[in-house]
């Protein structure tokens, strides 16, 4: 998860062009999350703050090549794989063949 990224959103309706570049960057990183604090919590625009993230995130997993992504990740992973790894890796490479949006998974341990 990545905190922090839209601090300038705290008192502003629009993020700085370096807010809003860290966000499209901890996408195209592969952050997992984006966690937001004081923007939400305390700030002026709380709805706004989410929408505009909600956007930005939407552009930049446009480019986002999933497919090389995983193929990458892969290489680095040891065989043989450990059981949740390889249920996790197969639900990752069936949701690429069939162009699925989300992958929702349901956990009692966090």
């Amino acid at each position: 998860a990545v905190t922090r990224v839209v601090d300038s959103m705290t008192d502003n309706l629009r993020p700085t062009c370096a807010d809003a570049t860290d966000v499209a960057n901890a996408v195209l990183d592969g952050s997992d999350a984006i966690l937001l604090g004081a923007e939400t919590l305390c700030g002026l625009y709380p709805v706004e703050t989410i929408s505009t993230i909600g956007r930005i995130c939407d552009e930049a997993e446009k480019v986002f090549n999933q497919d090389l992504y995983f193929k990458r990740t892969m290489k680095y992973v040891g065989e043989p794989m450990i059981h949740l790894e390889s249920i996790a890796s197969s639900a990752v490479r069936a949701a690429i063949k069939v162009k699925a949006s989300v992958i929702i998974c349901f956990t009692s341990s966090g």
